[in-house]
């Protein structure tokens, strides 16, 4: 009884030691996530609390997918397709301003209507696709980097 009274304590100094140290592991592993990952908001990202502004001509975003080759390559889709469907969503615009301005008798004025409206609505289930595919990409990119930086570490 005396050896089962004196473990005691030695376990439960090990255990709140070990939970002091898992404690402080992950207040490190937060603040690695904080400041290494990416937030969409918008029209924008925010990485370390700096917003930056996500355009097909701005090579920052570009460049942090390079991290993750998998991020890199669902970025890339992202790019394409959100191309596409401003393409689409732009002649589809033109085209119904268009048929305003045609003159009635021509018969072209209904024909351009619907053909741009129709554009325009086909391209918003592709702008849909190219945001799940940048979220997908920012999604793999933070794993990348904070598996990464963890390894660096430790």
């Amino acid at each position: 009884m005396n050896l089962k009274s004196n473990f005691l304590p030695y376990c439960i100094a090990i255990n709140l030691f070990l939970v002091c140290i898992s404690a402080v592991n992950a207040q490190t592993e937060s603040d690695l996530y904080q400041s290494e990952s990416i937030y969409l908001q918008g029209s924008k990202y925010v990485k370390n609390g700096v917003e930056h502004t996500i355009t097909s001509w701005n090579g920052d975003l570009k460049q942090e997918m390079e991290v993750s080759p998998f991020a890199a390559v669902e970025y890339e889709k992202f790019q394409h397709t959100r191309k596409v469907g401003f393409i689409m969503s732009t002649v589809g615009i033109l085209a119904i301003g268009t048929s305003l301005f045609i003159d009635s008798s021509s018969g072209w004025e209904n024909g351009l209507l619907l053909g741009g409206l129709g554009l325009t609505l086909a391209s918003i289930p592709i702008k849909s696709k190219a945001n799940k595919s940048l979220q997908k990409a920012v999604w793999l990119r933070n794993g990348a980097v904070v598996s990464e930086k963890k390894v660096d570490n430790r």
